[in-house]
């Protein structure tokens, strides 16, 4: 098979190296590239997308559900250690059907939502426009969709959000068979590894602590307590793609809780209906 020795990265715009081959929608074989300047590995030109998103939610992803009620424990705890409350605003990027902005207002979070591909079944009435500019940001399993990394990275960050958690698993340099590559539902090509975040970071003036799996972005300038800072990192550099580490566990239990929006949002929603027939 024939294949290009480089291509320009599409984070950082270096010349990148051949990595290697493998066969996408069991049937396109595709090649794949490093970049030795942020360490971002990358699909050719995904031309392939149109086959592979049908629908905008992946159908082999049968662990949408148990990582939403993973990820909506480990975002209360951040906003809680951020001193996020529910006077803040906050978004979920790229949150699909709305099932964690849901769960987030149900734990008394100012949650919104922005996804311009799925529909929104869960958060109707509580989307948002993600130019906005948010205390709090979430933005899970969506960085690895990228075809346009420094655009869609630009987009994210330049509305100075104060915190963004991402959660996309990291890689440690390429290895056969690696599972988050996807081959058969074709929709992931864009895969990080810490030395990729910590540019991301550098470039948008952000500081960050980065896991295997989740990634915090805090802006340069947001104060956060060294006993804190502590806690967030053990938070995110323990949690893993299948489970949160006991830190979340824990303060899951011992963290204050907030008055849930549940009902409120009802009758908001309620309200608006009645106004506007």
């Amino acid at each position: 098979m024939e294949h290009s020795s480089s291509e320009r990265c599409r984070l950082c715009g270096s010349e990148t190296r051949f990595l290697f081959c493998q066969r996408v929608l069991h049937k396109h074989d595709v090649c794949y590239h490093r970049c030795p300047a942020c360490d971002l590995i990358q699909s050719e030109n995904p031309w392939w997308l149109g086959e592979a998103y049908t629908t905008a939610i992946n159908s082999f992803d049968t662990g949408a559900i148990a990582r939403n009620l993973r990820c909506a424990d480990l975002s209360f705890v951040t906003a809680s250690l951020l001193g996020i409350g529910p006077s803040s605003r906050c978004a979920d990027v790229g949150g699909g059907h709305g099932v964690l902005v849901r769960m987030m207002r149900d734990r008394g979070l100012n949650f919104h939502l922005c996804d311009k591909y799925a529909q929104n079944l869960y958060a109707r009435g509580f989307e948002a426009d993600p130019d906005e500019r948010f205390d709090f940001v979430t933005c899970f399993e969506v960085f690895e969709h990228f075809a346009d990394v420094a655009g869609e990275m630009e987009r994210l960050f330049a509305p100075r959000h104060d915190a963004v958690l991402v959660s996309t698993v990291l890689h440690r340099g390429h290895r056969e068979g690696w599972w988050y590559y996807g081959p058969s539902h074709g929709q992931h090509i864009a895969f990080y590894s810490r030395q990729t975040m910590r540019f991301v970071a550098d470039r948008f003036g952000y500081r960050c602590v980065a896991g295997g799996a989740y990634t915090l972005f805090v802006r340069d300038g947001v104060v956060v307590s060294a006993a804190k800072r502590s806690m967030l990192r053990k938070v995110v550099l323990r949690s893993r793609a299948d489970r949160n580490s006991k830190w979340v566990r824990s303060l899951s239990l011992v963290l204050p809780k907030l008055a849930p929006l549940t009902s409120s949002d009802s009758e908001t929603l309620l309200a608006q209906r009645r106004a506007a027939a």
